[in-house]
């Protein structure tokens, strides 16, 4: 099983990756309305857009004030707040092309259904929809991965049935929406992407109480010491920006994206460590004592069972087979996917909560 090597020179300054869109775009994508301007996707989707020279882009945000920096790129900035569906209509008005990528909190799924509705009635034509890897496959669900017979092969830290595989709320919802928006009847021609896991969610899990402390950062996780394929939401944010500036050569496709190799996550505090100038260290816990600490620091209950669920997915080891893997990012983008430390290094490509974080 291939690893990351971690002991590949580090250096942010020389070590920059960045990768321009090299085509001119199609004005057939008309108005386009980037749905969380703040978020880890969404932030660097628009900039790349804007960056582009792509003149129309509307982007929602619950505080529009926040995000300046893309305003005076160009950008049309949107009240926006999902749940509140009295922002949806004044935010789609004279939108052809929706970049959406779905609020993460309890019932997401009921708004993502009313956000579609009104997306329906504003005469929205495509939209381009982040979900989970593989999460729109139908009833094989998880044996979609191919868990299934690896589980029979490997089952030694993860002890799941197919029916807890079945379960993972976080997939199941996005599955469900997919279908919402691919079959019923919307009218609205869709492109979806499934992303593994983000390399920005262990930097996301650092706090700030953390940071100000003066003993190690911890990353917290029951992986069972196997390796996770992270891919970079750099990689996520450009094939979403091709896909909206070429709508014809992506619609009604569905774009599966993993990073080149899995990593192990004690791998990815190294890496941390190195680029924060501060130790950091990675706990890998039963999993038990993994969810009993989780329900300690007062997770509410649905966010529980996802990241219960999806360490218990870590742990199967399947992340790290070679064929796990997809050539997506390639097809749509003519380059090999990030690495770690590519991620890592390109800073200017992060979103504000990334910096902020990382400071």
């Amino acid at each position: 099983m291939k690893t990351e090597d971690n002991s590949e020179p580090f250096n942010p300054l020389t070590s920059k990756i960045v990768h321009h869109l090299e085509f001119e775009f199609d004005r057939s994508a008309g108005l386009i309305f980037i749905t969380g301007g703040h978020g880890i996707i969404s932030y660097r989707v628009a900039s790349r857009l804007l960056n582009a020279g792509y003149p129309t882009i509307r982007v929602g945000a619950f505080h529009a004030d926040e995000l300046s920096d893309l305003n005076k790129l160009g950008a049309e900035v949107a009240d926006f707040s999902w749940g509140k569906d009295e922002t949806y209509e004044k935010a789609l008005k004279g939108v052809k092309t929706v970049f959406c990528v779905p609020s993460y909190h309890k019932d997401w799924d009921e708004d993502f259904e009313l956000f579609l509705k009104a997306c329906q009635e504003a005469g929205v034509e495509h939209m381009v929809k982040m979900s989970f890897l593989h999460a729109h496959r139908p009833d094989d669900k998880l044996d979609m991965l191919g868990i299934r017979h690896f589980v029979k092969k490997t089952l030694l830290h993860a002890k799941m049935h197919d029916r807890e595989l079945e379960q993972v709320p976080l997939v199941a919802s996005h599955g469900k929406c997919d279908e919402k928006l691919m079959h019923s009847g919307s009218g609205i021609a869709y492109t979806i992407i499934g992303a593994s896991h983000l390399m920005s969610n262990p930097i996301l899990s650092l706090t700030k109480g953390q940071q100000a402390s003066e003993a190690p950062l911890k990353l917290y996780g029951a992986s069972a010491g196997k390796a996770v394929n992270y891919v970079s939401p750099n990689d996520v944010a450009e094939v979403a920006a091709r896909t909206l500036l070429a709508p014809r050569n992506h619609v009604d496709k569905i774009y599966e994206l993993t990073g080149p190799v899995a990593i192990k996550e004690a791998e990815v505090a190294k890496y941390l460590e190195k680029f924060m100038n501060k130790a950091v260290v990675y706990v890998d816990e039963p999993i038990e004592v993994f969810e009993e600490e989780e329900v300690q620091s007062g997770v509410p209950s649905w966010l529980l069972q996802d990241k219960v669920s999806l360490e218990k997915i870590k742990a199967l080891g399947h992340e790290g087979d070679a064929s796990f893997r997809t050539s997506d990012v390639e097809k749509v983008c003519y380059h090999k996917p990030e690495t770690y430390l590519d991620y890592l290094t390109n800073v200017d490509a992060m979103s504000p909560q990334e910096r902020a974080l990382l400071a």
